[in-house]
């Protein structure tokens, strides 16, 4: 089922991956590629000016920056613009577009480029633009592998949806999983056999969908509209191959693309329905079109009725807990400057304590022992913690619990939840807390010392005990802003 839930903005989600060389960041308008100092052969950062003079294959690169023994390469980010490690989402003749667009530009052969899927930037159906790369010895770049190889194996990306570093290093693997056009992929022995392929499938592929569509009686004229505009383009049919292996490969894909047409249709029969905000109708509906449990889960998760969906399926639990608390989080955000507090009824956390684990599920007792940790928790109940942590397996639930301990100053008790679960996100909440505890003690200490070259050293100290906090907090931040990344 296509997803249910109210528009979202085109702002940018923060975003990281790691490619071949560091790590690629987008965020607040900005796409930053980050490099250890340990891999950059420069005495000054003058000496990366060169990267400001690129064509309009890249990125603008508005700076280059020395942060922390890293460089950080700063592009502006284009809004429109997709990173192609997301490709996976999009429609099957979006993805042959912008591989074949990838192909025929062949940037490889002009500069010493990152192909890598976190490293380039697309917008359908096939303008590119690529970010790192090292066109003189400043900057590292891998010239073992063959520039074909790396184009394959970024095909197979593509094809596959499995990671470039299994494409380009474990081929046999991928073979093992793939289909036809996987198989025929690897055999090609050049760059050009590669474009053959892959713009024959396109072509063919193509012309059967704008078949399959005409054909399919589909009767939201506005919605076929936008369907053939966001999936094909202004495309215009060429002839296109009959080779057995990708007409069956192709067919596999059309079949496919038709059950999706099928479902968008009763996907809108229940977004019609949702705008009445009738959910009990929706519900209804959906069990008509054959919706699954889940899908009617999803659907009460999206319109906020937690305990509809965990009804529909149990095992939300921890997603919907998870949603609890940024909604409290939101709230507090908003409410941060209200003089008077408000009733702790009125507060989203309050819904932990309103969940039920109803119907029947194999693991039923495992998640009402977990709801009723989580209630617990959501409730700061110290002493309930305490005896359950012993039982506790699920690290999402012994975080939380790590959190109200360290809010509460049980250092001893919040100690033995990082001994049960040795994770650097656990030791670095932690360390935060207890470098916290004794700056204060030294800033007390400092304040009654009389002896200044004795106050200087302990200021010193103190010093170092801020910036430990605050590497600290950055961790901390990177860490929850990569899980909220995987989710």
């Amino acid at each position: 089922m296509a997803k249910i839930s109210a528009p979202i903005t085109n702002k940018k989600a923060f975003k990281i991956s790691n490619f071949e060389y560091g790590t690629i960041r987008r965020q607040e308008g900005k796409v930053v590629v980050e490099l250890s100092k340990q891999q950059v052969n420069i005495e000054t950062i003058k000496q990366l000016d060169f990267l400001y003079k690129t064509s309009d294959s890249f990125l603008p690169l508005e700076d280059i920056k020395d942060v922390d023994g890293a460089i950080q390469l700063i592009f502006k980010d284009i809004d429109s613009m997709k990173m192609l490690i997301d490709i996976k989402q999009e429609e099957y003749p979006i993805k042959l577009s912008i591989l074949l667009a990838i192909l025929k530009d062949n940037i490889l052969a002009r500069h010493f480029v990152s192909i890598h899927p976190s490293t380039i930037f697309y917008h359908p159906m096939e303008h590119i633009q690529y970010s790192y790369f090292s066109d003189n010895d400043c900057l590292p770049y891998d010239n073992r592998t063959s520039n074909f190889e790396k184009y394959r194996a970024l095909a197979l990306f593509v094809i596959t949806g499995f990671s470039y570093e299994k494409c380009l290093g474990q081929q046999q693997e991928v073979a093992k999983v793939g289909n036809d056009l996987v198989k025929n992929i690897l055999s090609t022995k050049n760059l050009e056999e590669l474009t053959l392929l892959i713009h024959d499938t396109y072509n063919y592929i193509t012309h059967e969908y704008i078949s399959a569509i005409k054909t399919n009686d589909y009767r939201s004229k506005k919605r076929t509209k936008y369907l053939l505009i966001g999936a094909i383009g202004a495309v215009i049919i060429c002839s296109f191959a009959t080779g057995v292996a990708i007409r069956r490969h192709a067919n596999t894909e059309i079949n496919a693309m038709q059950a999706k047409v099928e479902q968008t249709k009763n996907d809108l029969k229940v977004e019609k329905l949702l705008n009445t905000g009738d959910l009990q109708s929706v519900e209804k509906e959906m069990k008509h079109l054959d919706y699954s449990d889940k899908d009617i889960s999803n659907m009460y998760f999206e319109q906020g009725d937690f305990q509809k969906s965990l009804a529909y399926n149990p095992n939300q639990l921890e997603k919907i807990i998870e949603k609890i608390y940024q909604n409290q989080a939101d709230f507090n955000e908003k409410h941060k400057d209200d003089k008077k507090a408000h009733d702790k009824k009125d507060q989203p956390i309050q819904q932990i304590y309103d969940l039920e684990i109803k119907g029947n599920t194999t693991n039923k007792k495992s998640l009402k022992d977990k709801l009723t940790i989580e209630q617990a928790i959501a409730n700061h109940e110290i002493d309930t913690m305490k005896t359950q942590l012993s039982f506790i397996e699920d690290k999402n639930t012994a975080l939380r619990m790590l959190t109200v301990f360290l809010s509460e100053d049980e250092l001893q008790n919040a100690q033995a939840v990082v001994n049960k679960f040795p994770d650097k996100a656990f030791q670095n909440r932690y360390d935060l807390k207890s470098t916290q505890e004794e700056l204060n003690e030294q800033k007390k200490a400092i304040s009654k010392e009389k002896n200044k070259d004795k106050k200087a050293n302990m200021q010193k100290n103190a010093d170092a005990l801020s910036d430990r906090i605050e590497k600290l907090q950055k961790e901390i931040k990177k860490d929850t802003d990569e899980v909220k990344n995987d989710k």
